[in-house]
């Protein structure tokens, strides 16, 4: 009966939505190579920006461009909240192929995020009954 609650790990990767997209590259791609990262304002989570974002901008543009100009809402990306059964975890990230996935309070605040890593970390470490 475990839920997601279970798999999440201290600390929360997010991108401010009033980041250029250079800062962007250089201090989050860059930096953790995720291809895609949260967005969230005061916490309060609002969607996605990925490197898919980049491949019709000029490079030019990335130094003025904000990641709230070019992020997709929260309705696009799949999300889950702490009560969810861990399946959905397992379902997103082994068999969508999701690399990191946003968890979310009841009230929309972003809580934490649970990268591909961490969820086969904790399952080495049930499996090893640690």
């Amino acid at each position: 009966n475990l839920r997601v609650s279970d798999f999440v790990s201290p600390g929360i990767l997010a991108v401010d939505p009033r980041l250029d997209l250079q800062s962007l590259v250089d201090d989050y791609f860059l930096k953790y190579r995720y291809s895609f990262f949260p967005v969230a304002d005061n916490g309060r989570y609002l969607g996605i920006v990925s490197l898919d974002h980049f491949k019709d901008l000029d490079r030019g543009s990335w130094a003025t461009t904000r990641v709230g100009e070019v992020l997709d809402p929260e309705q696009e990306h799949p999300l889950v909240y702490p009560e969810d059964p861990a399946g959905k975890i397992y379902f997103l990230i082994m068999q969508k192929g999701i690399s990191l996935v946003p968890v979310l309070s009841a009230d929309g605040i972003l809580t934490a995020v649970i990268s591909r890593g961490d969820f086969l970390k904790i399952i080495k470490k049930m499996s090893a009954g640690v």
